[in-house]
């Protein structure tokens, strides 16, 4: 990924990011992850995670992704944080968690959860 997430600490890759780049990552990434789900057993979970903060290597790829590959659902992911762990979200979304550098002084993230289904 772009590594956005982590430019709290590293500002000087702010300047260093093109767009053709920026372009050839989501591919990239949209390959890996249609590359991992034929891995994905019926009923198993397959984890997106990025530590990017851009919605085109987040949002966006799990919304192409579910696109293509219809066999595949969102798990609500508030309920395995609840589950998990003690600080809470501040977010209202279910299908995917973006942190951000202020939220619990991390560098950003984004996770996602995606199910196949048995079928």
């Amino acid at each position: 990924c772009t590594g956005t997430g982590t430019w709290r600490r590293r500002p000087e890759n702010i300047i260093r990011l093109k767009e053709d780049q920026l372009n050839e990552l989501v591919k990239v990434q949209a390959s890996i992850l249609n590359d991992a789900s034929s891995y994905c057993k019926n009923g198993g979970e397959l984890v997106y995670i990025s530590c990017s903060l851009l919605y085109e290597e987040n949002e966006v790829q799990i919304k192409k992704f579910l696109k293509d590959n219809k066999n595949f659902k969102l798990i609500d992911i508030r309920k395995r944080w609840v589950n998990n762990f003690t600080s809470k979200l501040d977010s209202k979304e279910k299908s995917w968690i973006t942190l951000t550098p202020d939220f619990l002084e991390t560098d950003g993230f984004f996770i996602s959860i995606l199910k196949k289904n048995l079928s």
